[in-house]
């Protein structure tokens, strides 16, 4: 990569920086505890990155869902999105989880853990370092790419997972099992956790 195509890029990540903040406040407010730990499951929030990512124009998404009967709908979510690369002989993946753990007692947070709150540069609440940083940087580095009109050299994938909080049987076991070819040997994979 030359120093003006980096630069592009770093400039795309630094504009993206204040919607960056906001997304992660929305991640935050969405409860995705999985329902071993007696939540919802990760179903709602994998629907807003999923429509948020469709609004930041991409369009090559595939769906692996785990079944599930403790969650309604019975399905918990699994799904990629690719930014198309130059060559398409390596992928870099970037694996992150959507689920999160329950915030515990009440009375140890200063503030609603399902409210994110921005102090001295740093944004706190459920989730917000495990994993909703790996989901934001995850996204703004795609986002970054279209943004700055540079081509990855290989396909970006993005891989937006379940359960990890709980062994990830609905998550990446379900996806080494059910897609045995979905990473080949010579991927490079990310798991910004």
């Amino acid at each position: 990569m030359s120093v003006s195509t980096f630069k592009r890029l770093q400039s795309a990540v630094e504009q993206l920086r204040p919607e960056a903040v906001e997304l992660m406040k929305k991640l935050i407010s969405i409860n995705s505890v999985g329902p071993q730990n007696n939540g919802p499951g990760e179903t709602e929030k994998a629907n807003f990155i999923s429509d948020y990512l469709r609004k930041c124009g991409m369009t090559d998404f595939k769906d692996y869902p785990a079944p599930d009967h403790t969650v309604v709908g019975g399905l918990r979510p699994n799904f990629s999105v690719t930014v198309s690369g130059q060559t398409r002989q390596r992928t870099l993946w970037i694996i992150t989880h959507t689920d999160i753990v329950p915030p515990g007692d009440p009375t140890k947070w200063h503030s609603d853990p399902y409210q994110a709150v921005v102090r001295d540069g740093r944004i706190y609440g459920r989730g917000s370092e495990d994993n909703h940083q790996g989901i934001v940087s995850a996204i703004v580095a795609a986002r970054a790419f279209l943004q700055a009109g540079i081509k990855p050299y290989s396909d970006l994938k993005l891989i937006f997972v379940a359960d990890e909080e709980t062994g990830s049987k609905s998550g990446l076991v379900h996806l080494l099992a059910q897609h045995p070819d979905l990473f080949r040997r010579d991927d490079l994979i990310i798991i910004p956790d």
